[in-house]
C-alpha cells in the first residue's frame, strides 16, 4: 500500500512537472530575455556572507555543469547563474496561476565557494580537495563527498579529483610512507566490500567509540598512481547501478574510496592518516521514479533516508564546533551511512568538506533548487537565501531586440524593501551578525547613515562600513539600469520619429543595423 501511494504521488508530481517544462521551452525566448535582464542588473556588493572565509570542519561547494548541445537542440536553456564565488542564483521560470502571464523567481543560495561551467576539474580539485590531501599528509582524516542529480556532472568530478589526487599524493608522499586502498559500497543498510568479490560487512563500535569496518580488506601498498587508479577502477566497476531517463548507469549505492597512508615518524614509528572519497547515490527525477518497482522504491527511500540523517548530522555537527555551552547530540547511529562518516567528524583536527553538482537546465529547476536546498542546509547557510520576482510580460525578448525595453522588470530597489526583505538582505551581507529593529522597511534603510550601520554591527567599523557601502552599491546599480532604460526608450522614439519622417517624405525607410541585445 505505501508503494502504491507513492508511485500515484510520483505521478501528480510528473504531471505538474511536465506541464512546468512545456511552458519554460514554449516561453524560452521571453524567459531567457529576463534572466539576461537579471544578469545585467546584477548587483555586487564588497562584502559577502563569511562564510567563504569562516574556519569551518565542514564546508560545502557548488558546481556547476556546461549546458550541452543536445540539450540545447532540444530547446533547454540556462537557468543557473554563478556569482562572486559564494553565490548560485537559479532562475526558476514559472506560469502564474491564469496561464496566460510569466515571472520568474531568482532564488540565490549561499555556500563556501562556487564552481562554474568555465571551471575545470584542476579548479575544483585546487579549491576543494587539495586541501583536504594537506591535511592527510599531515596525519589528520580527510574526508570529501559528492552529492548531486544524476547527470549534473557528479560522475565527471570525482573521477577527476580522485586522479588528480593520486598523482600528487604520490609526488608528496614522504621517503617510506605507505598508501592502502579500500571500497566499500553502501547498499540500503547493507556494506560490501568491493576489492573482496563483494563480501557482506559488518560495522561494530570499539571500546573507544570508533566505527570498526569488520572483515574490510585493504589491498597491499601501492606502488605509484596508476596501480592505485587501476584498482579503484576495479571497485567502481562492482558498484550496484541502473539505467535512467539521463544515464544508462545510474549508481543506486554510496561508495567510499578509502585511502589508509601510512607515515614515518622515525625510530620505527608510524602515524596513519585516512583520505576518503564518498560518492554519494545519485537522485533521481520524478519520471525515473514513476516507472520504479517496489524494491527500486524501497531502495530509493533508503538512500533518502541516509541522506537525510547525513544533513542533519552535519548541521548538528557544525553547530556543536562553533556554539560553546548549548552541545547537542549527534544522531550518527540512525544510518549506516552517518556510521561510516561519524569519524570524518569527529576526530580531532577532522577535515570535510561536500561538492554539489547541479544541471543548468530549465527542465532540471526543481532538483537542482532540491540539491541546493540540501547543500545551504549542511553549510549552515539556508538562513541567508533570497528570492528576487521579475515579471515576464509576453513578447519581452521581441521588445528587447527592438530596443523599446518597454517591459517593467521587477528588480525591486531597495527604497521598496518591505521590513522583511530588509531583514533577509542585512542577514546574508552580515551572516546574521547586524541587527535592526524588526519594523525597519527599505525606506527606512535607504535613510541611514554610516555610523547607523556601524551601531547595527555591534560597534564593527568595518564590517559597518562594508554593509554601507553594500547597499550604496545596491542603489547605484539600480539608478544605473534605470537610466539605462530611459536612454533605450528615447532612443526608440526618436528612431520612430525618423521612420515616420521618411515615410512622409516617400522614401523607403531601412533600419539602421542594431546590435542584439
Amino acid at each position: 500500500a505505501p508503494a502504491a501511494k507513492m508511485a500515484v504521488a510520483a505521478k501528480d508530481d510528473l504531471k505538474f512537472m511536465v506541464d512546468k517544462r512545456t511552458s519554460r521551452k514554449e516561453n524560452a525566448e521571453d524567459f531567457k530575455a529576463g534572466i539576461r535582464q537579471y544578469r545585467r542588473a546584477l548587483q555586487k556588493p564588497r562584502t559577502h556572507p563569511r562564510v567563504g572565509s569562516a574556519v569551518m570542519p565542514f564546508k560545502v561547494f557548488v558546481r556547476k555543469r556546461p549546458l550541452f548541445e543536445h540539450e540545447v537542440q532540444k530547446g533547454e536553456y540556462d537557468t543557473v547563474t554563478c556569482v562572486d564565488g559564494l553565490r548560485v542564483t537559479v532562475h526558476k521560470c514559472t506560469m502564474k496561476p491564469d496561464l496566460k502571464h510569466m515571472y520568474i523567481a531568482h532564488k540565490s543560495h549561499y555556500v563556501h565557494g562556487v564552481f562554474d561551467e568555465q571551471c575545470t576539474n584542476k579548479d575544483v580539485y585546487e579549491g576543494t580537495a587539495r586541501p583536504l590531501l594537506d591535511a592527510a599528509l599531515s596525519g589528520n582524516t580527510a574526508t570529501l563527498l559528492m552529492y548531486g542529480q544524476t547527470g549534473s556532472g557528479k560522475t565527471h568530478t570525482i573521477t577527476g579529483i580522485v586522479e588528480l589526487s593520486a598523482h600528487e599524493l604520490f609526488r608528496r608522499l614522504p621517503t617510506g610512507a605507505q598508501v592502502l586502498l579500500s571500497s566499500i559500497e553502501l547498499v540500503g543498510n547493507q556494506c560490501y566490500d568491493l576489492l573482496n568479490e563483494r563480501e557482506p560487512l559488518r560495522l561494530r563500535d570499539d571500546a573507544d567509540g570508533l566505527v570498526q569496518v569488520m572483515g574490510l580488506r585493504h589491498t597491499p601498498p601501492m606502488r605509484g598512481p596508476d596501480e592505485l587508479l587501476h584498482w579503484i577502477s576495479v571497485s567502481q566497476r562492482s558498484r550496484k547501478s541502473h539505467a535512467t531517463h539521463v544515464n544508462a548507469c545510474s549508481s543506486r549505492s554510496h561508495l567510499f574510496i578509502r585511502l589508509t597512508i601510512r607515515l614515518p615518524r622515525g625510530r620505527g614509528a608510524t602515524d596513519q592518516s585516512v583520505l576518503t572519497f564518498v560518492d554519494l547515490a545519485g537522485s533521481e527525477r520524478n519520471e525515473d521514479t514513476f516507472w520504479h518497482d517496489t524494491d527500486r522504491i524501497k531502495e530509493s527511500a533508503q538512500i533518502n533516508a541516509s541522506l537525510s540523517v547525513l544533513k542533519q548530522c552535519i548541521r548538528l555537527q557544525t553547530s556543536n564546533s562553533s556554539q560553546r555551552g548549548s552541545f547537542k547530540h549527534v544522531p550518527f547511529r540512525q544510518s549506516e551511512l552517518t556510521r561510516l562518516l561519524k569519524d570524518s567528524f569527529t576526530s580531532p583536527a577532522a577535515e570535510s568538506a561536500l561538492i554539489a553538482t547541479v544541471s543548468p537546465t530549465g527542465t532540471d529547476t526543481e532538483h537542482t533548487l532540491d540539491t541546493l536546498a540540501h547543500a545551504t542546509v549542511m553549510a549552515s547557510t539556508d538562513g541567508v537565501t533570497r528570492t528576487d520576482h521579475q515579471d515576464v510580460p509576453i513578447g519581452l525578448d521581441e521588445q528587447l531586440r527592438r530596443g523599446t525595453k518597454s517591459a517593467k522588470t521587477r528588480v525591486i530597489p531597495p527604497n521598496r524593501w518591505t521590513a522583511a526583505e530588509v531583514q533577509e538582505w542585512l542577514a546574508h551581507v552580515s551572516e546574521g551578525y547586524a541587527s535592526l529593529p524588526s519594523g525597519t522597511d527599505g525606506k527606512q534603510l535607504v535613510r541611514m547613515s554610516e555610523i547607523r550601520f556601524i551601531q547595527a554591527c555591534r560597534g564593527d567599523a568595518e564590517l559597518g562600513g562594508l554593509v554601507f557601502q553594500a547597499l550604496q552599491d545596491q542603489v547605484r546599480s539600480i539608478n544605473q539600469t534605470k537610466v539605462a532604460s530611459a536612454k533605450a526608450s528615447r532612443e526608440a522614439q526618436i528612431e520612430h520619429k525618423h521612420q515616420q519622417a521618411v515615410k512622409s517624405a516617400g522614401l523607403k525607410y531601412q533600419k539602421a543595423p542594431r546590435d542584439v541585445v
